[in-house]
């Protein structure tokens, strides 16, 4: 969290609560949430249709046979219907017709979580300072009432604010510039703190990229395919799974789609624009 020791940027507040109280994991596989028939209309193109209880019946047959239960598949990990699939192309019992799942993102659904809860504190926050009961300024100290670019607010108006939900304002900077406090909770090269490897290793890149924007950035992840010293797995711009990339983490691997690289480059963007407003108000 970006600091002066007597302020921090307002911005920081709502990014603070909104990933404690809805936490990013490290990684979730995709699971299945439905499972539907395809029916063919030509060589290229399918009908998605509700399973008949004929169609149930059928499918039930089918994976018994390969000692599968069709009745515990929802909820499967993506890995694990691989299985279901196989054993249904393989099948001498096998239907005209296909089966098409339906994957829930728990990595997409906790980002949108997050962000839905950081602009609604956003918004309390705003609606506090609006009241009187903190105050946001400019970084000409000027009262605000909206979170602009660079605005700040008081450690003391700050952890006020966050006391009444349960949490506490990271340690300030001391005056030689080394976190007072737990060590854990420090950051080096300017990097968040607990921000995640990969993020940490995506914020890197990014500035070795030139701080560019979303779009070209992760078009540019494509050529860390693979390196040495790269996270990067897998890249892709055209399949089932839209565009996206595969990252190497502390605990697997986790995919994120370009909508969510760009999302985390808006906020490396931000970030980055606060900390220099706030530089040169010091």
């Amino acid at each position: 969290m970006a600091n002066d020791g007597d302020y921090v940027l307002a911005a920081d507040i709502p990014t603070l609560i909104a990933e404690k109280f809805e936490p990013i994991p490290e990684y979730t596989e995709r699971t299945l949430e439905n499972i539907e028939k395809g029916i063919p209309i030509d060589a290229m193109n399918y009908r998605a249709r509700q399973l008949s209880n004929a169609d149930v019946e059928l499918l039930t047959s089918v994976f018994k046979d390969c000692s599968l239960d069709f009745n515990n598949i929802l909820g499967c990990t993506e890995s694990e219907y691989k299985l279901f699939q196989i054993a249904f192309d393989s099948s001498e019992n096998k239907p005209d017709w296909d089966i098409f799942p339906t994957f829930t993102n728990h990595l997409s659904e906790a980002l949108n979580r997050q962000w839905n809860l950081c602009a609604e504190h956003s918004i309390q926050l705003e609606r506090a300072a609006k009241n009187g009961e903190i105050k946001i300024l400019s970084k000409q100290r000027i009262p605000l009432t909206t979170l602009e670019p660079g605005a700040i607010i008081s450690r003391e108006h700050a952890e006020k604010y966050l006391k009444e939900l349960g949490l506490s304002l990271p340690d300030a900077p001391s005056q030689n510039g080394e976190t007072v406090g737990n060590d854990d909770e420090g950051s080096q090269d300017d990097t968040e703190p607990n921000e995640r490897g990969y993020t940490v290793w995506l914020r890197k890149t990014w500035v070795k990229e030139n701080c560019t924007t979303g779009a070209p950035f992760f078009n540019a992840l494509k050529k860390y395919k693979g390196k040495e010293d790269s996270l990067v797995i897998d890249w892709w711009n055209f399949s089932t799974k839209g565009l996206g990339v595969k990252l190497k983490t502390n605990t697997g691997e986790i995919e994120l789609s370009r909508v969510q690289i760009q999302k985390i480059v808006s906020k490396f963007r931000r970030e980055e624009k606060e900390r220099k407003n706030l530089s040169s108000d010091n």
